[in-house]
Protein backbone atom coordinates (compact mmCIF):
# COMPACT_ATOMS: atom_id res chain seq x y z
CA UNK A 1 0.00 0.00 0.00
CA UNK A 2 2.53 2.47 0.87
CA UNK A 3 4.83 1.59 -2.41
CA UNK A 4 1.48 2.51 -4.14
CA UNK A 5 1.45 5.57 -2.64
CA UNK A 6 4.88 6.67 -3.51
CA UNK A 7 3.90 5.21 -6.93
CA UNK A 8 1.04 7.54 -7.06
CA UNK A 9 2.70 10.87 -5.85
CA UNK A 10 5.54 10.21 -8.67
CA UNK A 11 3.11 10.07 -11.28
CA UNK A 12 3.52 6.36 -12.24
CA UNK A 13 -0.48 5.46 -11.70
CA UNK A 14 -0.41 1.83 -13.66
CA UNK A 15 2.56 0.76 -11.14
CA UNK A 16 0.48 2.40 -8.82
CA UNK A 17 -2.09 -0.39 -9.70
CA UNK A 18 0.09 -3.04 -9.83
CA UNK A 19 1.08 -2.56 -5.61
CA UNK A 20 -2.64 -2.42 -5.04
CA UNK A 21 -3.19 -5.91 -6.61
CA UNK A 22 -1.03 -7.02 -4.67
CA UNK A 23 -2.35 -5.76 -1.71
CA UNK A 24 -5.43 -7.30 -2.68
CA UNK A 25 -4.30 -10.55 -2.85
CA UNK A 26 -3.08 -10.64 1.21
CA UNK A 27 -5.91 -8.75 2.18
CA UNK A 28 -8.22 -10.77 0.66
CA UNK A 29 -7.44 -13.89 2.82
CA UNK A 30 -8.16 -11.48 6.10
CA UNK A 31 -11.27 -10.10 7.62
CA UNK A 32 -10.03 -6.95 7.84
CA UNK A 33 -12.95 -5.30 6.12
CA UNK A 34 -11.91 -1.69 6.69
CA UNK A 35 -8.13 -1.87 5.59
CA UNK A 36 -9.95 -4.13 2.39
CA UNK A 37 -12.74 -1.18 1.67
CA UNK A 38 -9.75 1.54 1.93
CA UNK A 39 -7.83 -0.85 -0.51
CA UNK A 40 -10.40 -0.67 -2.95
CA UNK A 41 -11.22 3.35 -2.27
CA UNK A 42 -7.34 3.96 -3.57
CA UNK A 43 -7.90 1.55 -6.60
CA UNK A 44 -11.18 3.73 -7.51
CA UNK A 45 -8.92 6.54 -7.40
CA UNK A 46 -5.97 4.57 -8.97
CA UNK A 47 -8.38 3.79 -12.10
CA UNK A 48 -10.23 7.22 -12.30
CA UNK A 49 -5.75 8.41 -13.19
CA UNK A 50 -5.72 6.37 -15.95
CA UNK A 51 -9.02 7.17 -17.56
CA UNK A 52 -10.28 4.19 -16.43
CA UNK A 53 -14.20 5.29 -14.40
CA UNK A 54 -16.04 2.34 -15.01
CA UNK A 55 -13.58 0.06 -13.41
CA UNK A 56 -13.04 2.90 -10.62
CA UNK A 57 -17.10 3.46 -10.43
CA UNK A 58 -17.01 -0.89 -9.49
CA UNK A 59 -13.90 -0.45 -6.67
CA UNK A 60 -16.02 2.45 -5.40
CA UNK A 61 -19.17 0.66 -5.32
CA UNK A 62 -17.33 -2.24 -3.45
CA UNK A 63 -15.83 -0.05 -1.19
CA UNK A 64 -19.09 1.73 -0.42
CA UNK A 65 -20.71 -1.58 0.73
CA UNK A 66 -17.98 -2.12 3.09
CA UNK A 67 -18.54 1.30 4.74
CA UNK A 68 -22.42 0.95 4.58
CA UNK A 69 -21.58 -2.31 6.65
CA UNK A 70 -19.15 -0.43 9.20
CA UNK A 71 -21.31 2.56 9.37
CA UNK A 72 -18.15 4.34 8.65
CA UNK A 73 -20.31 7.85 7.70
CA UNK A 74 -17.46 10.14 6.73
CA UNK A 75 -15.55 7.22 4.48
CA UNK A 76 -18.68 6.28 3.28
CA UNK A 77 -19.27 9.85 1.90
CA UNK A 78 -15.41 10.49 0.96
CA UNK A 79 -15.99 6.94 -1.16
CA UNK A 80 -19.52 8.30 -2.72
CA UNK A 81 -17.83 11.29 -4.29
CA UNK A 82 -15.32 9.75 -5.74
CA UNK A 83 -18.44 7.25 -7.31
CA UNK A 84 -20.14 10.33 -8.18
CA UNK A 85 -17.07 11.68 -10.15
CA UNK A 86 -16.38 7.95 -11.66
CA UNK A 87 -20.15 8.65 -12.89
CA UNK A 88 -20.05 11.47 -14.22
CA UNK A 89 -17.05 10.79 -16.35
CA UNK A 90 -18.84 7.83 -17.75
CA UNK A 91 -21.63 10.39 -18.75
CA UNK A 92 -24.12 9.41 -16.59
CA UNK A 93 -24.51 13.17 -14.83
CA UNK A 94 -28.07 12.21 -13.21
CA UNK A 95 -27.28 9.54 -11.21
CA UNK A 96 -23.88 11.09 -10.42
CA UNK A 97 -26.03 14.45 -8.86
CA UNK A 98 -28.58 12.19 -7.48
CA UNK A 99 -25.72 10.81 -5.10
CA UNK A 100 -24.07 14.02 -4.58
CA UNK A 101 -27.62 15.19 -3.39
CA UNK A 102 -27.83 12.52 -0.90
CA UNK A 103 -24.79 13.12 0.20
CA UNK A 104 -25.59 16.37 1.47
CA UNK A 105 -28.69 15.21 3.25
CA UNK A 106 -26.44 12.95 5.18
CA UNK A 107 -23.70 16.12 6.08
CA UNK A 108 -26.84 18.43 7.06
CA UNK A 109 -28.10 15.07 9.44
CA UNK A 110 -24.79 14.77 10.97
CA UNK A 111 -23.71 18.42 11.04
CA UNK A 112 -20.56 17.40 9.13
CA UNK A 113 -19.49 21.04 8.01
CA UNK A 114 -16.69 20.40 6.32
CA UNK A 115 -17.78 17.42 4.29
CA UNK A 116 -20.56 19.34 3.36
CA UNK A 117 -18.76 22.04 1.86
CA UNK A 118 -16.45 19.57 -0.55
CA UNK A 119 -19.74 18.35 -1.80
CA UNK A 120 -21.15 21.47 -2.72
CA UNK A 121 -18.00 21.73 -4.47
CA UNK A 122 -19.04 18.50 -6.38
CA UNK A 123 -22.25 19.95 -7.71
CA UNK A 124 -21.04 23.09 -8.56
CA UNK A 125 -18.61 20.90 -11.13
CA UNK A 126 -21.49 18.94 -11.93
CA UNK A 127 -23.59 21.90 -13.16
CA UNK A 128 -20.60 23.45 -14.33
CA UNK A 129 -19.81 20.94 -16.93
CA UNK A 130 -23.83 20.94 -18.04
CA UNK A 131 -23.00 24.58 -18.65
CA UNK A 132 -25.65 25.13 -15.67
CA UNK A 133 -24.13 28.26 -14.68
CA UNK A 134 -27.19 29.89 -12.29
CA UNK A 135 -26.80 26.37 -10.77
CA UNK A 136 -23.35 26.16 -10.29
CA UNK A 137 -22.36 29.31 -8.84
CA UNK A 138 -25.54 28.94 -6.26
CA UNK A 139 -23.50 25.34 -5.43
CA UNK A 140 -20.66 27.71 -4.92
CA UNK A 141 -21.94 30.29 -2.82
CA UNK A 142 -23.89 27.39 -0.19
CA UNK A 143 -19.87 25.74 -0.07
CA UNK A 144 -18.41 29.08 1.05
CA UNK A 145 -21.01 30.04 3.51
CA UNK A 146 -19.86 28.06 6.50
CA UNK A 147 -16.06 27.99 5.64
CA UNK A 148 -13.10 30.53 6.69
CA UNK A 149 -11.85 32.80 4.14
CA UNK A 150 -8.66 30.73 4.82
CA UNK A 151 -9.71 27.56 4.38
CA UNK A 152 -8.07 25.13 1.65
CA UNK A 153 -11.75 23.75 0.33
CA UNK A 154 -12.65 27.72 0.17
CA UNK A 155 -9.29 27.81 -2.95
CA UNK A 156 -10.71 25.17 -4.76
CA UNK A 157 -14.70 26.93 -4.28
CA UNK A 158 -12.78 29.98 -5.74
CA UNK A 159 -11.26 28.46 -8.61
CA UNK A 160 -14.23 26.68 -9.50
CA UNK A 161 -16.08 30.09 -9.46
CA UNK A 162 -13.17 31.57 -11.92
CA UNK A 163 -14.12 28.53 -14.13
CA UNK A 164 -17.90 29.56 -14.28
CA UNK A 165 -17.32 33.31 -14.83
CA UNK A 166 -14.18 32.68 -17.22
CA UNK A 167 -17.12 30.15 -19.10
CA UNK A 168 -19.48 33.06 -18.81
CA UNK A 169 -17.49 35.85 -20.23
CA UNK A 170 -16.82 37.67 -17.31
CA UNK A 171 -13.13 38.04 -17.13
CA UNK A 172 -12.88 40.75 -14.44
CA UNK A 173 -15.07 38.58 -11.86
CA UNK A 174 -13.25 35.33 -13.32
CA UNK A 175 -9.89 37.18 -12.46
CA UNK A 176 -10.99 37.95 -9.15
CA UNK A 177 -12.10 34.78 -8.21
CA UNK A 178 -8.93 33.01 -9.58
CA UNK A 179 -6.70 35.51 -7.51
CA UNK A 180 -8.50 34.39 -4.69
CA UNK A 181 -7.82 30.89 -5.42
CA UNK A 182 -3.93 31.81 -5.70
CA UNK A 183 -3.86 33.18 -2.42
CA UNK A 184 -5.22 30.36 -0.55
CA UNK A 185 -3.31 27.97 -2.04
CA UNK A 186 -0.04 29.94 -1.43
CA UNK A 187 -1.26 30.19 2.20
CA UNK A 188 -1.06 26.30 1.70
CA UNK A 189 2.08 25.41 -0.16
CA UNK A 190 -0.37 23.79 -2.77
CA UNK A 191 2.03 24.30 -5.93
CA UNK A 192 0.22 22.01 -8.05
CA UNK A 193 -3.27 23.75 -7.46
CA UNK A 194 -1.51 26.79 -8.26
CA UNK A 195 0.25 25.53 -11.53
CA UNK A 196 -3.37 25.09 -12.36
CA UNK A 197 -4.62 28.39 -11.46
CA UNK A 198 -2.04 30.03 -13.19
CA UNK A 199 -2.83 28.40 -16.25
CA UNK A 200 -6.44 29.54 -16.01
CA UNK A 201 -5.43 32.88 -15.50
CA UNK A 202 -3.00 32.81 -18.78
CA UNK A 203 -5.53 31.82 -20.73
CA UNK A 204 -7.54 34.85 -19.95
CA UNK A 205 -4.78 36.92 -20.53
CA UNK A 206 -4.23 35.31 -23.92
CA UNK A 207 -8.11 35.47 -24.70
CA UNK A 208 -7.81 39.20 -23.71
CA UNK A 209 -5.03 39.50 -26.32
CA UNK A 210 -2.90 40.84 -23.07
CA UNK A 211 0.35 38.69 -23.98
CA UNK A 212 2.56 40.27 -21.59
CA UNK A 213 0.52 39.34 -18.79
CA UNK A 214 0.09 36.12 -20.19
CA UNK A 215 3.59 35.33 -20.47
CA UNK A 216 3.87 36.19 -16.77
CA UNK A 217 1.53 33.97 -15.73
CA UNK A 218 2.52 30.99 -17.70
CA UNK A 219 6.15 31.89 -16.30
CA UNK A 220 4.52 31.41 -12.48
CA UNK A 221 2.81 28.27 -13.44
CA UNK A 222 5.91 26.57 -14.57
CA UNK A 223 7.60 28.06 -11.38
CA UNK A 224 4.73 26.25 -9.17
CA UNK A 225 5.00 22.59 -11.27
CA UNK A 226 8.83 22.75 -10.18
CA UNK A 227 8.50 23.50 -6.82
CA UNK A 228 6.06 20.92 -6.80
CA UNK A 229 8.69 18.50 -8.13
CA UNK A 230 11.15 19.52 -6.10
CA UNK A 231 8.65 19.14 -2.85
CA UNK A 232 8.23 14.85 -4.57
CA UNK A 233 12.19 14.78 -4.68
CA UNK A 234 11.99 14.75 -8.33
CA UNK A 235 13.62 17.50 -9.36
CA UNK A 236 17.03 18.25 -8.42
CA UNK A 237 18.56 21.73 -7.21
Amino acid sequence: MHLATVSNLLGEYQEALLYYQEAYKMLNKTDNLKEIGLLYMEMGSGYAQVQEFEKAGEYAQHAIAIFDALNMIKLRLKINIQYAVSLREQGKAKESLQILVTCIETCHQQSLEEERCLIYGEIALHHYYQHEFDQAREAVQHGLASLSIDSLLSGHLYKTKGKIEAACEDVTLALQNFEGAVTVYLEHSRHLDLATTYKEIADLYEKAGDFKKSTQYLNLMNEAYLENLRERGILLT
